[in-house]
């Protein structure tokens, strides 16, 4: 397996965000480096399968539309502004994007599966015909989330706190009432 590393251009066929020399720097400055496998060769595996992650679009909302319909990732992209309103570049890769897949990368050498398959849970494990019993497992386990990788990721992703805030207001307003029912104060008109 050879990684093909994003460029910012929308590849077709990439399948990393971060090049091997990219994550050896960024395990040795974390003191990580001689715990990490010494062959590039058996470290491309863990870094496909944390950009892999990275690429679930079931996990991730990613801000902005994709550069192009025929790129592999999802990133690039176009017109993303993050969640403290910055802007971010359609021809490269966001080191938020990086770090993440370095992390990521790092918790799968150390043994963590990333993507496990997730029972969906309710299957009936007692039935009585009469009067009618049905007894169901647990639901689905949560499934984990990896929180240094996760949370370098937030501003870039719909889910993040500021993509709940409201919009700006124009005009001063005064808000009072109850339980969620809200009217504007009397101002005696």
């Amino acid at each position: 397996m050879a990684l093909v590393v994003e460029d910012g251009t929308g590849k077709s066929n990439a399948n990393s965000f971060v090049d091997d020399a990219y994550f050896r720097a960024w395990a040795k400055v974390r003191g990580r480096a001689d715990l990490i496998p010494q062959s590039g060769t058996e470290r491309e595996p863990f870094l496909v399968l944390a950009a892999d992650y990275i690429a679930n679009e079931k996990r991730f909302t990613w801000r902005g539309v994709r550069k192009t319909a025929e790129q592999s990732m999802p990133w690039p992209r176009t017109g993303v502004v993050d969640a403290d309103g910055l802007s971010w570049s359609s021809a490269a890769v966001p080191w938020r994007v990086m770090m993440a897949q370095c992390e990521l990368a790092w918790l799968n050498m150390t043994g963590v599966d990333l993507q496990p398959a997730l029972s969906r849970g309710g299957q009936i494990i007692s039935e009585t015909v009469g009067p009618i019993s049905t007894t169901y497992a647990n639901a689905a386990p949560a499934e984990t989330e990896f929180p240094a990788a996760v949370g370098v990721l937030e501003p870039l992703l719909w889910r993040s706190k500021a993509s709940k805030m409201i919009p700006y207001l124009t005009t001063e307003v005064t808000v009072s009432g109850f339980e969620g029912e809200f009217m504007p104060e009397d101002d005696g008109a």
